[in-house]
């Protein structure tokens, strides 16, 4: 993300033949500050983004978003009659409405976002699903030390959050996500956890019923950080379930 990012921001500057110093003093912020995060090498707060977007005259969304992915054609499509089941997840109420029209099951980001999906497959005259069978939908992953493993997981959480926060600002779409600071500030929002295998047991066995969703490469989480919260859960939590 920063890498990205930092090349957005050196073609704006380059583009418009500016030097570090010039950007920097038309930001109000360091020519040190300018360089770092041209390299990749800072992970600058919200605010330093806008005044250097500000500054280039993009939007902060355009400056942050990552490349949009080439379209691509599914051969096979992704749903056959008589084929495997597509379940959709989503945010917003035209995810969950989509989900309704298209695929057989659906996942919400939030539980309240179920509802549309309900009310859709009644105006579709498909089976009711009923109420929101699921638990907490927030980000989990596992850690022996819940402290390290947020510092761990945390940078892969907040960019998440705030790709999706950018979207969210830029397109005016309801979801669950908004830009935020830092990562302490992330971590007060709730949804993005870090908990000991014995937490993550206690949590489930107070609820209704167990339920356990993960996202391992959650915001670029690199596959062994991954492999790690999933052998947690598949080694210490499962088996208090057998």
């Amino acid at each position: 993300m920063a890498l990205a990012i930092g090349a957005r921001v050196k073609q704006e500057r380059q583009s418009r033949g500016w030097t570090l110093d010039q950007l920097a003093e038309s930001a109000g912020v360091s020519r040190r500050m300018v360089v770092n995060v041209e390299q990749g090498a800072a992970n600058p707060s919200v605010g330093t983004l806008l005044r250097i977007s500000d500054a280039l005259g993009v939007g902060l969304p355009a400056l942050v978003e990552p490349p949009r992915p080439k379209p691509v054609q599914v051969t096979p499509p992704p749903f056959q009659p008589g084929g495997p089941s597509v379940s959709m997840g989503g945010a917003s109420e035209p995810a969950a409405r989509r989900a309704a029209r298209l695929g057989d099951g659906f996942m919400p980001t939030e539980p309240h976002v179920w509802d549309w999906y309900r009310d859709e497959m009644l105006q579709l005259g498909k089976p009711d699903p009923g109420p929101f069978a699921g638990g907490d939908t927030s980000v989990v992953a596992l850690a022996e030390d819940a402290d390290k493993g947020w510092e761990q997981h945390a940078p892969f959480f907040l960019h998440e959050m705030n790709a999706y926060g950018a979207w969210q600002a830029q397109d005016d779409t309801a979801n669950g996500y908004r830009m935020v600071e830092n990562t302490d500030e992330l971590r007060a929002t709730g949804q993005y956890r870090v908990l000991t295998p014995d937490e993550f047991v206690a949590e489930q066995k107070a609820a209704p019923f167990p339920f356990a969703m993960f996202h391992p490469l959650c915001g670029g989480t690199p596959p062994e950080l991954a492999w790690e919260s999933l052998r947690l859960f598949e080694h210490e939590v499962l088996p208090q379930f057998k």
